[in-house]
């Protein structure tokens, strides 16, 4: 029996490989491309890119350089509106006001950079004084 169960999870194990290579050789499906509005797109200069290759190493890296910053333009568009406006609350800002301030530093305000802890409570036991 247990050679039976080893023996059937070889051979699914082998039509796991055998569907992964097919999916692998599969090529991607591509997407429509997405317009941000006012994104602007940079010329592609292809002439300078195509030559970089006999110029010189600076061509070529200049070239290297341009290619990714397009990459890199189309994955991270331009931001279409302010994520933070002045209607936004202080606390997603950053801004704390001035009560909660003294709030939170009790006795030490305008004295100390640390916030006020009063003393830890001390209990006493609970069976009274034996």
């Amino acid at each position: 029996m247990r050679r039976i169960i080893f023996v059937m999870s070889i051979v699914l194990a082998g039509f796991v490989i055998c569907a992964d290579e097919i999916h692998a050789q599969q090529t991607p499906e591509r997407l429509p491309q997405v317009e941000v509005p006012g994104k602007k797109v940079p010329p592609q200069n292809s002439e300078s890119c195509g030559t970089a290759a006999s110029g010189g190493s600076s061509q070529s890296l200049n070239c290297l350089n341009q290619q990714l910053k397009q990459k890199v333009d189309e994955v991270n568009p331009a931001s279409v509106g302010a994520p933070l406006n002045a209607a936004s609350p202080d606390t997603k800002i950053g801004i704390q006001n001035l009560p909660a301030v003294q709030q939170q530093f009790g006795p030490n305000y305008g004295r100390s950079v640390v916030p006020y802890r009063p003393a830890a409570p001390v209990y006493g036991t609970p069976l009274g004084g034996h």
